[in-house]
């Protein structure tokens, strides 16, 4: 609906041209109230896309909680594993203990009531104790290397798992901050209207050195010296054009580039009392990325009337 304003605006000067102070107080107001307009639609944009970004942080954070909780899980479960291992070990130091006992309180009954026929057996029980005794210890060993390799295990999963928190947490600090950035760039506002400070004659670049407003665009000079418009930040524009000539058929073309994006010719009836000469104009949209040139060049060689010759660039997002 302010596309359509904007260029029932536009028509309305061009369809008037021979009122020219008119024309001009007109187009201005036009333009000041669809500036508004759209400035107003980029923020309310802008808002749902800061609610989109915190919705999408907010789904991040509970997903990394959730992780959190089944880690926390897994560590509790493997300390949970070892405190069955120690209390089994105990127990089983304790089995030993007591079997060692009953075995020591054996042979002494048996030292009491045997004869030399005996001392063999005898001697085969203190053989067996012996080896008992000595895979008790070797058992006891295994135990204690099995959980020293728990706890070494425990100790890396731990450490890596640190690890891994630390370098998600820093890949989402920075795919934030440059999320974040690349929406502060996408909704920077741009806009610029300059005019043609002294009529003459020309046969090329139109040069609009009268900047009457300006938002965000630093390379200033450069366009007032040279004409061309270098893109500084990234995105949809709308380019308007409007040159006012006494050169009847005159031409001119919108560039960017050094391609040509849109055409504009003047003409005037001859036959009547408009002498005073007839105006034209060029309207485009075009998606332009930082570095990207756009300027005015005449296709014939045109008088180009100052002040009511101008350009008007402005970022629709």
């Amino acid at each position: 609906m302010y596309v359509k304003s904007f260029f029932l605006c536009l028509s309305f000067v061009a369809t008037l041209s021979s009122s020219i102070g008119s024309n001009s107080e007109s187009l201005l107001v036009c333009s000041k109230f669809h500036f508004e307009e759209k400035l107003l639609e980029k923020l309310v944009r802008l808002e749902h896309k800061m609610e989109l970004t915190e919705e999408k942080m907010k789904k991040w954070e509970d997903s990394f909680s959730s992780k959190l909780d089944k880690m926390d899980s897994a560590i509790r479960q493997t300390k949970e594993f070892v405190e069955s291992i120690r209390i089994y070990h105990a127990q089983e130091q304790v089995r030993i203990n007591d079997s060692y006992q009953e075995i020591v309180k054996r042979v002494h009954i048996q030292l009491k009531n045997v004869t030399n026929f005996n001392g063999e057996q005898m001697k085969t029980s203190l053989d067996s104790m012996s080896s008992q005794m000595q895979e008790s210890s070797e058992a006891e060993k295994n135990r204690q290397k099995a959980l020293e390799l728990m706890r070494y295990t425990l100790n890396q999963e731990q450490q890596r798992f640190n690890n891994s928190f630390d370098l998600i947490l820093e890949n989402f600090r920075l795919a934030s901050n440059d999320t974040f950035n690349e929406l502060i760039a996408t909704q920077q506002k741009v806009a610029m209207t300059a005019c043609v400070k002294q009529g003459n004659t020309v046969t090329g670049v139109v040069k609009f050195n009268d900047i009457k407003t300006n938002s965000n665009i630093s390379n200033l000079s450069y366009f007032k010296s040279n004409g061309k418009f270098i893109t500084e930040t990234e995105g949809l524009y709308l380019v308007s054009t409007w040159i006012f000539s006494y050169t009847n058929g005159a031409s001119y073309a919108v560039y960017k580039n050094g391609k040509s994006i849109a055409l504009a010719y003047a003409h005037y009836d001859t036959d009547t009392s408009n002498t005073n000469g007839g105006s034209a104009s060029a309207i485009v949209s075009t998606e332009l990325k930082a570095g990207d040139v756009v300027w005015a060049q005449t296709t014939t060689s045109m008088f180009v009337y100052a002040q009511f010759s101008c350009l008007t660039i402005v970022k629709l997002k």
